[in-house]
């Protein structure tokens, strides 16, 4: 079988988690919307599983994305997979987690439709045989208008593969009931309009989403749906989405969009975000603009802008400058910009109406300096910080998002606000400076508690900070060459500070194994030896001998160990040679090698069953010449038991 590729980003991903596996037992990988996170993860299970058989545990959030996954890692396994799929109860939840997109998403532009009472009765009544599902529609104004406003994007913008979010089941099978038949006199082309909920069948799912990724020449394919693409689930590249009502979700609207919006190197221009207003005729237009009509446009509009900082950009740029001009940011550069006001006709909307919706977005955008600044002063006053980029206050103010903006408009502050941020508990020009200086403070305070620095890898702190994580953050820069030299002396004043822990760990292993063999005439400790001084000797050399067999031991840790004299890889050799070390201690502490059967170890092994063990061995021609010479050079060995000596006295049994 040829396996398929990895694309650029897939490949990076894959190699940074293979170099880190060789020094940790777990990796997290985190990755948009879209971006072949399913494909990634079969890839690097058949990569660690490449010695054997293996049971590999896949967990995923619904059924739907469990087909997916395993239809993806039987057609791309190079092995036989055996495959049971479990379910777990549903009222087990995941949470949310919020990752940047970093142009692995499609660019796009928003389109704010706005339809009338008089749009919609004109596309009525082009067609005088309308079906009554159609007239129906009328009852709700919204959806007809919806519909509408999806004719109006298709033809406006060339649109062949649509999806649109509902709120309900009822209304999202309405909407692609009567949609062919609203459009019917508009469209130049056939469209397939489906409805998927949680209620779909899986074969009927995989047909609709195939549709939509191939709606076929000619012929345009809209799937209308309610919450049924959620996580995980593999949604083909689109060339538009709709938001058929309001989101209350900023995590809701930005996973629908990174999830839907994947880039397609077919698509010519920008994909498109449609959303739909209907306007009534008979209240005041700019009226309107601050009522719910709107509110889905608003809440869509600052959920992306708190994502995508060009888009933020764009709004700022429309704000009013001085003297009454208004920014020039609708287009860096030149570029046409990405947020377009239209009617149902597909001409620009009039001019004081989008007057109006720049500044009412912009209005909520930015309540307000002092107001922000109040925030912050709290936050910092019961925490001793500043919040991080993403943190939303309790009643929704995206205070983080606000910290960020101040550090970056700093030279655009007045003094008196630059010396009130000054002020505040924890605050730092530099938000990377003040959470290192925070989690170095962490560092000093477990080293004068525990006298080292050896945090376990996965602690964390009672807020859920990975601080285990944080010191091999700081090599991994170390090594990088781009961690900063002041902090570098910070952390080599730490008591215990390694740059290299792993090759630390390997080097005294190695000097108490020498000290051993000196002492034993052995480099095979029992898997059970312990130092005086409580290094768990027997324990490394397992790892070592683990590593080996696993092809993970680097090549000069394998040369310094076999110029050990009797050092073996073999785990069965190893073993022998451990009891042979332990009755050579014995023999140098009682003068005798007359072991009693029941005698163990301070280490708990059964030294005299051993020794029992290798006499019987003999009788039965099953021990090596070898194994025969190395016992009878021990001073007062015998083939049989001295029962007579009467030695058993003077050993602890």
């Amino acid at each position: 079988m040829i396996e398929r590729p990895l694309r650029p980003h897939q490949q990076s991903a894959f190699n940074e988690a293979v170099d880190y596996l060789q020094e940790h037992s777990r990796v997290t990988i985190c990755m948009p919307c879209g971006t072949g996170k399913t494909l990634l993860g079969q890839r690097l299970a058949q990569n660690e599983a490449r010695h054997g058989p293996s049971a590999i545990l896949v967990l995923v959030p619904s059924l739907t994305l469990l087909a997916q996954t395993i239809r993806t890692w039987v057609e791309h396994s190079s092995r036989p997979i055996n495959a049971l799929a479990f379910c777990h109860d549903r009222k087990i939840s995941t949470a949310d987690l919020r990752v940047p997109v970093t142009g692995l998403l499609s660019d796009y532009e928003i389109a704010v439709v706005t339809v009338t009472d008089e749009d919609i009765h004109k596309e009525i009544s082009c067609e005088s045989d309308a079906p009554i599902e159609v007239k129906a529609a009328l009852v709700d104004s919204q959806l007809a208008a919806t519909q509408v406003a999806v004719g109006t994007a298709m033809s406006t913008y060339d649109l062949s593969r649509i999806m649109v979010f509902h709120n309900r089941i009822n209304t999202s099978r309405k909407f692609a009931k009567t949609l062919p038949a609203m459009l019917d006199s508009s469209a130049s082309q056939t469209v397939d309009s489906m409805h998927l909920d949680a209620s779909t069948d899986t074969e009927e799912r995989h047909r609709c989403l195939q549709t939509l990724a191939d709606p076929g020449d000619g012929r345009r394919a809209v799937l209308s749906n309610v919450r049924c693409l959620g996580e995980g689930i593999d949604v083909p590249a689109l060339d538009a989405i709709v938001f058929a009502a309001p989101r209350t979700s900023t995590i809701d609207i930005t996973q629908s969009v990174g999830r839907a919006l994947r880039v397609d190197p077919q698509r010519p221009g920008r994909a498109v975000i449609v959303l739909p207003v209907f306007i009534d005729d008979s209240v005041d237009l700019l009226e309107q603009v601050g009522n719910s009509a709107f509110k889905h446009v608003y809440r869509t509009l600052l959920a992306l802008a708190d994502q995508d900082s060009a888009l933020a950009g764009e709004l700022e740029g429309r704000r009013p400058r001085r003297g009454g001009r208004r920014g020039t940011r609708d287009g860096d550069e030149g570029k046409p910009g990405r947020i377009s006001v239209i009617t149902a006709s597909g001409t620009p909307a009039p001019d004081a109406l989008r007057a109006a919706l720049n500044l009412r977005t912009l209005k909520l955008l930015t309540p307000g300096w002092d107001f922000g600044y109040q925030q912050l002063l709290a936050y910092a006053e019961s925490t001793g910080k500043c919040p991080p980029n993403a943190y939303i206050t309790e009643a929704g103010y995206p205070l983080g998002a606000w910290t960020r903006g101040q550090r970056q408009r700093r030279e655009a502050l007045t003094s008196e606000q630059r010396d009130k941020l000054e002020a505040v508990p924890g605050w730092a020009w530099n938000r990377f400076d003040a959470a290192w200086n925070e989690s170095y403070g962490r560092l000093v305070q477990w080293a004068a508690t525990h006298g080292d620095v050896k945090i376990p890898r996965g602690y964390r702190t009672a807020s859920g900070f990975e601080f285990g994580q944080w010191p091999a953050i700081q090599r991994r820069e170390y090594r990088a060459g781009t961690l900063d030299p002041e902090r570098i002396a910070l952390l080599e004043a730490l008591p215990g500070w390694s740059w290299n822990p792993a090759r630390d760990s390997f080097d005294t292993g190695y000097a108490y194994l020498e000290a051993f063999l000196a002492e034993t005439g052995s480099a095979s400790p029992s898997q059970t030896e312990v130092t005086a001084d409580g290094y768990k000797l027997g324990f490394w050399v397992q790892a070592q001998r683990r590593g080996y067999q696993l092809g993970k031991l680097a090549a000069e840790r394998i040369s310094a160990l076999e110029a050990l004299k009797g050092w073996t890889w073999n785990a069965r050799d190893a073993r022998w040679l451990a009891g042979f070390a332990h009755l050579k201690r014995f023999a140098a502490a009682h003068g005798h090698v007359q072991v009693p059967k029941s005698y163990r170890t301070s280490g708990g092994d059964l030294l005299g069953c051993w020794v029992s063990n290798q006499r019987v061995a003999k009788r039965a021609g099953q021990l090596s010449d070898e194994r025969v010479t190395t016992l009878e050079s021990l001073p007062g060995w015998t083939w049989w038991a001295d029962y007579n000596a009467r030695r058993t006295e003077q050993v602890a049994v």
